[in-house]
């Protein structure tokens, strides 16, 4: 048996997308989403690599960037579950930490649904320690929303693209960076991910920006909030509710039946304000890390 491990081709994406629906088939993609997600991770400064058993594809391994989060790279991969118990996925692996180690990237991360699944294990067995938990909770009825109220001095707004991405820096800075979770945006970073300038709802008041939800159209039926915020001098008068409950009237208006929020499992308060609309755990992020040697 010999094994290879070389740069990814667009040519790949047939063998791969197969490979992946044998991997996850609840998730299945065809070849044209397959390279559309690679070549978004591509785009976002992230690599990828294949390896081949006897000239075969068995599986990929790619790292991408993460927003906010400096010198951490997000892992994901796979192997074909016919090829797996090979060595494959640790050769994989151990070239893809020989690529990025050096580099300026200190940290691996992979999240998995549950500790015990092959990649759990495949990763702890490679080093890889609980960094931190989160949970991702899902309100499954757009249907009934509480209606939308705003006070006299407040609107709810849009801006170009320049402007809403300057707002959103600031805004996330002001609103989290005492908190545990935070994870500083760069502009940089927002423009690579932000798809439309619409696409993040201010909340101003005064004619001063004071809070903002950024939404994701996931599925032709379903949505996501993420991030969400108020700077503090806001905090606590009600002013996440309402952008909150804003976010979901603007992801039901584009056809959204349900929607998904995460959240750190330390965060109480919001928590509180997300069960409070109804919105119920689904399942539970468990973030694994790997620390690679870092030149300072």
């Amino acid at each position: 048996m010999t094994m290879k491990v070389r740069g990814y081709d667009h040519s790949d994406a047939g063998t791969l997308s197969a490979i992946h629906n044998a991997v996850r088939p609840d998730e299945p993609r065809t070849t044209a989403s397959f390279q559309k997600h690679i070549a978004s991770l591509e785009q976002a400064g992230g690599q990828v690599w294949v390896i081949e058993e006897n000239s075969e594809i068995a599986g990929y391994a790619a790292v991408a960037p993460l927003p906010g989060l400096e010198g951490i790279v997000e892992l994901e991969g796979f192997v074909a579950p016919t090829r797996r118990r090979r060595g494959l996925g640790s050769r994989l692996l151990a070239h893809l930490i020989r690529e990025v180690e050096y580099t300026g990237v200190r940290q691996l991360s992979h999240y998995v649904t549950a500790l015990d699944t092959p990649a759990a294990h495949f990763l702890r067995r490679h080093g890889f320690t609980v960094e931190h938990e989160e949970w991702v909770m899902v309100l499954p009825d757009l249907a009934q929303l509480p209606p939308l109220s705003l006070p006299t001095d407040c609107r709810l707004q849009t801006f170009n693209r320049a402007t809403a991405i300057r707002h959103f820096c600031t805004l996330y800075d002001e609103s989290f960076s005492t908190y545990r979770w935070y994870q500083p945006y760069s502009h940089a970073e927002v423009a690579a991910t932000l798809g439309d300038a619409a696409d993040i709802l201010f909340l101003t008041c005064d004619g001063q920006p004071v809070g903002f939800v950024w939404l994701h159209l996931t599925e032709a039926d379903a949505g996501e909030i993420e991030p969400i915020g108020v700077i503090q001098p806001y905090q606590g008068r009600g002013y996440g509710r309402l952008l909150l409950v804003a976010g979901l009237h603007h992801l039901a208006r584009r056809g959204a039946k349900r929607a998904a929020i995460g959240l750190w499992m330390e965060n109480e308060v919001a928590l509180g304000l997300y069960q409070s609309l109804g919105f119920r755990h689904h399942y539970t992020r468990t973030y694994l890390a790997y620390n690679l040697q870092v030149i300072e």
